[in-house]
């Protein structure tokens, strides 16, 4: 399961390294290719890459590696950056958090 790294880790006084699930943490609708960032993983798609980046186009439109392995490390990323790019690429329906609902968030009506 990979998490992104709070980028405001003293936020809250906690000084540890909170991390926090993402919408790209797991393989999800056809996902076909899986960028690494350190030790985060984000399922994503090929298609909605390079229609969105030249250097992804690129990537995948040529004999680099990339254009057939199904994971590409990204190193000099960060993984706060990378989910804000993705969040702005797949927009809204797409990365809305995944909430898990339990009876105890409703009220017995008696």
């Amino acid at each position: 399961m990979a998490y992104f790294t709070n980028p405001f880790p003293s936020v809250g006084g906690d000084q540890s390294e909170k991390k926090v699930k993402h919408c790209f943490s797991e393989p999800w609708e056809d996902s076909d290719v899986i960028l690494v960032v350190k030790n985060e993983k984000f399922h994503v798609h090929r298609l909605i890459l390079s229609m969105n980046s030249p250097v992804f186009k690129a990537m995948f439109k040529s004999q680099f590696k990339e254009a057939t392995t199904n994971e590409i490390p990204l190193p000099e990323k960060n993984a706060s950056g990378v989910l804000d790019f993705l969040k702005i690429i797949y927009g809204f329906q797409y990365i809305q958090e995944r909430v898990e609902i339990t009876s105890k968030y409703f009220c017995s009506i008696n």
